[in-house]
């Protein structure tokens, strides 16, 4: 099991002016989808 998101942007390589601006479309907690949204809405169980 993994913790694990799917965000908008990778805060690794986006300038930092636009990191407080990355959302996360696909959050996962003990192998468990917690939240989606967009192409991932549905996933989380709501």
């Amino acid at each position: 099991m993994a913790d694990l998101a799917v965000l908008t942007e990778d805060y690794l390589t986006v300038p930092v002016e636009r990191i407080g601006g990355i959302r996360s479309l696909l959050t996962m907690v003990g192998g468990r989808t917690v939240y989606g949204e967009g192409p991932y809405a549905g996933l989380d169980g709501n």
